[in-house]
């Protein structure tokens, strides 16, 4: 089954009539940049789906940005704070569809990026242009309540959130929560490899650039 077919079942199945990532908007001060930014996600989107001879998806197609200056600078954790309360309202079961368990966080980076990169229609083939992919279940670790000799961890010296990695913004654990992910792989592909162990087979640490 195709990336699309698969998302017009699950439209179906679930009798949704919004597919989609929920984006969260955390870099303010210039609208116009903001809105060139999602004319190519946009127009990205718009040819995967013409290539897929699926442009019927694209009515039900909703980002659902989250717009609130309260966002600039926002964090990755605060980020995935509210998509858990906006899962939440929803009323939907959260792991029903990729919609309800990821969401985009896209701050001056990513923006950047995306600003800067190849246009439409040219491919993003060298992963130059990226969103953040955000895991609404991920938590941190509780060094409270971490069972380190299960984990082979010396009890006493044991760092429960040092999995080696090289440290990134701070941390050793080899999966963030999040990742860098091709802005022009966001949907269909993306979003329709999401479902089941999706996360787990195309996850990349950042700094690198997912591109399923």
């Amino acid at each position: 089954m195709s990336d699309t077919e698969r998302i017009r079942s699950q439209l179906q199945r679930f009798n949704h009539s919004a597919w989609g990532f929920v984006i969260y908007r955390c870099t303010y001060g210039d609208d116009a940049r903001w809105a060139r930014f999602m004319s190519i996600l946009h127009d990205r989107t718009r040819t995967s789906l013409e290539v897929h001879h699926s442009e019927d998806l694209l009515p039900s197609l909703d980002w659902s940005v989250q717009e609130d200056p309260a966002l600039n600078g926002a964090s990755i954790n605060e980020v995935r704070s509210r998509f858990r309360a906006w899962v939440a309202a929803s009323g939907v079961p959260p792991d029903l569809t990729p919609r309800y368990g990821f969401c985009i966080h896209v701050d001056a980076a990513a923006l950047e990026s995306v600003l800067r990169g190849p246009p439409p229609p040219q491919r993003d083939r060298h992963n130059a242009t990226y969103v953040n992919l955000v895991d609404r279940q991920w938590e941190p670790v509780d060094g409270a309540t971490f069972d380190r000799e299960g984990t082979g961890l010396d009890p006493a010296t044991g760092e429960p959130a040092d999995e080696g990695e090289e440290a990134f913004e701070g941390s050793r654990r080899f999966d963030l929560g999040w990742m860098r992910l091709n802005a022009g792989k966001i949907a269909p592909r993306t979003y329709n490899v999401m479902g089941g162990s999706g996360w787990s087979a195309n996850y990349r640490r950042p700094p690198a650039v997912a591109s399923p």
